[in-house]
């Protein structure tokens, strides 16, 4: 492709891929995966159904410093009264006892990470498609 469009076409390009990101990074701050916790006690863990109960609930975990929105793999590491620590962007939650509970990726993370490059390979096809359609008229 040359021409005027050329650098629309990149910017466009540019913005999906940060929307995207910050798609990834919404997504993942809601594991607790990039956050460190250091010798934290939890509160309380709070649970708030949204539109489709059990599917997008709203789960926050209350420690004696912050308050933490986090997917249901991550409250089902710790419950009330635990003092808890780890890492960042660490996978593993170690309780008061010295046990640990491995997180999980959470599964909005593939659907957020895999649509956007389905879409954007159905629609790119879909033009080559029509451009090379195009080409072989007469």
């Amino acid at each position: 492709m040359s021409g005027p469009g050329k650098p629309v076409v990149l910017a466009m390009i540019m913005i999906a891929v940060l929307f995207w990101a910050v798609g990834i990074m919404i997504t993942l701050s809601r594991t607790i995966i990039p956050y460190g916790i250091d010798a934290e006690t939890v509160i309380t863990i709070r649970v708030r159904q949204e539109h489709q109960p059990g599917r997008d609930d709203l789960t926050q975990i209350m420690t004696d410093r912050r308050t933490l929105r986090v997917d249901p793999n991550a409250a089902a590491c710790v419950k009330a009264g635990d003092r808890v620590t780890k890492a960042a962007w660490s996978m593993i939650v170690t309780g008061p006892d010295g046990t640990a509970c491995t997180l999980g990726w959470p599964r909005q993370l593939r659907t957020v990470m895999l649509v956007p490059l389905l879409v954007a390979a159905g629609c790119g096809g879909s033009l080559l498609l029509a451009r090379w359609l195009l080409r072989r008229s007469p």
